[in-house]
């Protein structure tokens, strides 16, 4: 049917590539965060999401935390409580995370950015 509609405007239907967007360009494949290059010869990699879980060894103690993200789960390993309860408050709060990692080591953050905190939903009258 839209085959004919670009006939109808003097158009060739076949010399059109399928794309999600009708552009006729295809996206790059997503295939996760891209290395990102930082001061030095240091590669850096970004993961954003929304931390999905605390994690705790057998003796209770911080180990970590798992990041939900477009890709999957990814889980990160740390000790620092300081952390744990930078964590904790983005967990109960459902903050979008961004953890950095270096390239070579993506299970050890080396840096973790909180965003603003989702607005609470109101309906049409101004209540949530």
């Amino acid at each position: 049917m839209i085959g004919d509609r670009v006939k109808a405007l003097g158009g060739d239907p076949t010399r059109i590539r399928p794309s999600p967007d009708g552009s006729g360009v295809h996206p790059e494949p997503h295939t996760g965060p891209k290395p990102t290059p930082t001061h030095g010869s240091e590669v850096r990699v970004r993961f954003t999401g929304k931390v999905d879980g605390i994690v705790y060894d057998r003796f209770g103690d911080f180990e970590g935390f798992v990041l939900e993200t477009e890709d999957g789960p990814r889980h990160f390993k740390c000790r620092e409580t300081e952390l744990e309860n930078v964590l904790m408050r983005a967990w109960n709060g459902r903050v979008r995370t961004t953890v950095i990692v270096d390239a070579d080591s993506e299970e050890r953050p080396q840096e973790v950015i909180l965003y603003a905190p989702p607005a609470p939903f109101r309906n049409g009258d101004g209540h949530r």
